[in-house]
């Protein structure tokens, strides 16, 4: 508590937590400018899995396997890949 102006301050240092977001009443903010607005999940998860120093792509996935991949797809990509990076 300190003294200000003829008034009792109290003066609070609360350290920042290290796995973002955290929710207040379950929710999620952000602050934008002088306001506060609700995160949408997509937000919510993409800043937890930043926090954690991670990407959606780490996860497994389990309700798909190896035999759910389409290697004709995969080449597809590939091959669309290889001509972008030649067309810089």
């Amino acid at each position: 508590m300190i003294e200000f102006s003829g008034r009792t301050i109290l003066l609070l240092s609360v350290q920042e937590y290290p796995v973002k977001p955290v929710s207040t009443q379950g929710r999620y903010y952000k602050r934008v400018g002088n306001s506060n607005h609700q995160l949408s999940i997509a937000e919510v998860v993409d800043m937890h899995l930043l926090s954690m120093n991670s990407s959606w792509d780490y996860y497994l996935d389990a309700s798909h396997s190896v035999e759910d991949i389409s290697l004709d797809k995969v080449m597809a990509a590939i091959e669309k890949n290889e001509i972008d990076r030649e067309n810089g």
